[in-house]
């Protein structure tokens, strides 16, 4: 018992010192640790600053691809004096909103972001009852095909689907006025790809060879409408895709149905009058899409009449349907009440005023330095041979007829600038989503 007191208070006698020990290294490991934490973290930040710079850089990169396509004006000055003591500014505007527009007697399409002469047409109300027929049991061609699921059935045998490559994720076949189009989507590494073929003799055909239409960053569902050798592809996703095919050819038009057309995407219908199309939302709802052709039926634009029906409508436009009969388009307009009343769509095309322009408001606001020069960068207006008069000034009412790509000097002091665009006396459709301007400041 002896030697376990004394072992005890040998013990309790050592503690201090070993606390101090312990202390001592643990401090000691705290300050090497601290340094290399440290460094650690300085090589952390340094690293997130580099990706910050990075991904800055890469994001503005990105916008400037996106103000190419539609997003807000653009006008920036650049700080360096160049080109025969100019400072150098720019300004472009892609008509998603109407900030740098002073007036006009153009209609402005608020997404699709482009400018027409005034659309016109008429919604005459349908009384008593109409027959639509039912194109899902039309046989073009002796053939009648279908699908169910992912499989493609002639009759009631299923057949092979032609050559795609990816992940099958749907199938869609669709009668033509004379023929069939099949439409193939697949996945291969999170891109959705868009196949397309044609029913010519036995046997559907790739309308562009072994690659796809189109690649796409979203799922979405084909229609088609035409005949053999006129016809519509439409993709509804969340960025939608639209094709013609003519004499032979396809040609993309999916610059006329960006994210804000498509609303995040939805099931379309189309339909065919005239030289023009319609697309529609297949379960209801907006919007509804007026792709405009020239006499040769070539696409040249596109509007969404969702909010000029509404205008027209008696009603708050809550719902809106679209059948066809023969070669007559029918709407079915839904207001707040619920109740539906029917209409016939009757296009007359565009109203051309005598005097019909657009004038910017003064993209030079409050800057100390005077207007030099200006010139127009590009001005994009379909189709090509429309060719409006353009002009530019440094004061309002101070015109100066400019060509694109020509500078034009200013006699006269001003520290404004506008421009303008003339199309009066252009009597055909066009469709105007660009303009870009450059300029020169006095130092």
């Amino acid at each position: 018992m002896k030697l376990e007191k004394n072992k005890s208070y040998s013990k309790n006698k050592s503690h201090p010192l070993k606390l101090a020990i312990f202390g001592f290294l643990g401090t000691i490991f705290l300050i090497i640790a601290g340094f290399f934490l440290r460094s650690w973290l300085d090589m952390e930040i340094e690293q997130k600053v580099e990706k910050a710079v990075k991904k800055n850089y890469s994001l503005e990169s990105e916008n400037k691809n996106i103000n190419s396509v539609f997003s807000t004006p653009k006008n920036t000055v650049e700080s360096s004096i160049l080109d025969g003591n100019f400072i150098s500014g720019s300004f472009s505007d892609t008509f998603s909103g109407s900030g740098w527009l002073g007036g006009m007697s153009l209609y402005q399409d608020r997404y699709t972001t482009g400018l027409t002469p005034y659309p016109k047409f008429e919604l005459s109300p349908i009384k008593g009852d109409f027959f639509v027929p039912d194109k899902s049991f039309s046989c073009p061609q002796g053939m009648c095909f279908s699908v169910s699921g992912k499989n493609l059935y002639s009759g009631g045998s299923k057949i092979d689907l032609p050559n795609f490559s990816g992940t099958l994720v749907s199938v869609e076949v669709v009668p033509l006025e004379d023929s069939w189009i099949l439409g193939i989507t697949s996945e291969d590494n999170e891109v959705f790809k868009g196949w397309v073929y044609s029913f010519i003799g036995e046997r559907f055909s790739s309308v562009s060879g072994a690659l796809p239409v189109f690649e796409s960053r979203y799922r979405g569902n084909f229609d088609f409408v035409g005949n053999s050798s006129r016809w519509l592809v439409f993709y509804g996703s969340y960025e939608g895709k639209v094709f013609s095919f003519s004499k032979g050819k396809l040609k993309d038009f999916s610059y006329l149905v960006n994210a804000r057309v498509m609303r995040n995407g939805f099931m379309p219908k189309v339909f065919s009058f005239g030289n023009n199309w319609l697309v529609s939302n297949l379960v209801g709802g907006f919007p509804l899409l007026h792709f405009f052709s020239n006499s040769n039926g070539e696409i040249i634009g596109s509007l969404d009449l969702t909010d000029l029906i509404d205008e027209k409508f008696s009603e708050d436009l809550r719902n809106l349907k679209v059948v066809e009969s023969g070669e007559k388009i029918f709407l079915e307009l839904t207001g707040p009440s619920g109740v539906s009343n029917w209409f016939e769509f009757v296009d007359n095309g565009f109203f051309y005023p005598e005097k019909s322009e657009i004038i910017s408001s003064n993209l030079r606001i409050n800057q100390p330095q005077s207007m030099a020069r200006a010139r127009f960068l590009e001005a994009r207006v379909y189709p090509e041979g429309i060719q409006p008069r353009f002009f530019l000034a440094n004061s309002n009412g101070t015109w100066q007829s400019a060509l694109i790509g020509e500078w034009v000097y200013f006699p006269k002091e001003g520290k404004e600038l506008y421009w303008r665009a003339d199309f009066s006396g252009i009597k055909t459709p066009f469709f105007f989503d660009l303009v870009k301007i450059e300029y020169g400041l006095n130092p």
